[in-house]
C-alpha cells in the first residue's frame, strides 16, 4: 500500500516546494518537542481524497501564522491587515498546492478524486482520523516565527457490498 516513510518524505518536499515557489517562505519539519503549540485562535484547512484510497491531507496553524502566509501569497508586507476572508483562501489554496504535490509525486494517489478545500476556524482545534486509518503527522516551522502542524491519514477504500 503506502510506505509511511516514503510519505513522510513526498509530504516534507510536497510541502518545502510549495512554500518557496508559491508562498516565499522557508519550511522545515522540527521534532514535535520542539513544536509551539497551537494556543489561542487556529485555522484548520482540509482537502479529502477517494479512489483506491481515501484519507484526508490537513494543515493546521495559528492565526498568527495564517494570516503571514496570506500576506506572502499575496505579496503584502507582513504588518498589513488581511482579511479574514483572504486568509481562508489562502490556507485552502496551500492544502489544494501540497495535496496535488503528494498525487503527482506518489503513484498511489494518481487515481484519486480530491475534494474541495475546506478551512475551519476555532480554538482548540484537534484533527482526529477515522477508525482504521493510517498516516503521519509532521510538525514545521514556518520562516523563523510561525509553525503548522500537517497531517496525512489514509486507508484501503471499501467496496460496498450490495
Amino acid at each position: 500500500m503506502i510506505d509511511q516513510e516514503v510519505s513522510r518524505d513526498v509530504l516534507e518536499h510536497a510541502t518545502r516546494d510549495i512554500f518557496e515557489m508559491m508562498i516565499f517562505m522557508g519550511v522545515e519539519r522540527v521534532d514535535p518537542t520542539e513544536f509551539k503549540h497551537l494556543d489561542g485562535n487556529s485555522l484548520l484547512g482540509t482537502i479529502t481524497f477517494n479512489g483506491g484510497i481515501e484519507g484526508c491531507f490537513g494543515f493546521c496553524c495559528s492565526d498568527a501564522s495564517a494570516k503571514a502566509v496570506a500576506a506572502s501569497m499575496l505579496g503584502l508586507d507582513p504588518d498589513d491587515e488581511v482579511a479574514d476572508q483572504d486568509v481562508n483562501d489562502a490556507i485552502g489554496e496551500v492544502v489544494n498546492m501540497v495535496m496535488g504535490s503528494i498525487k503527482a509525486a506518489q503513484s498511489v494517489f494518481h487515481d484519486v478524486h480530491v475534494s474541495i478545500p475546506t478551512v475551519i476556524r476555532g480554538r482548540g482545534i484537534e484533527y482526529h482520523p477515522g477508525e482504521g486509518s493510517t498516516g503521519i503527522v509532521d510538525h514545521v516551522k514556518i520562516g523563523d516565527d510561525f509553525s503548522a502542524e500537517l497531517s496525512l491519514h489514509w486507508h484501503k477504500h471499501a467496496e460496498k457490498k450490495e
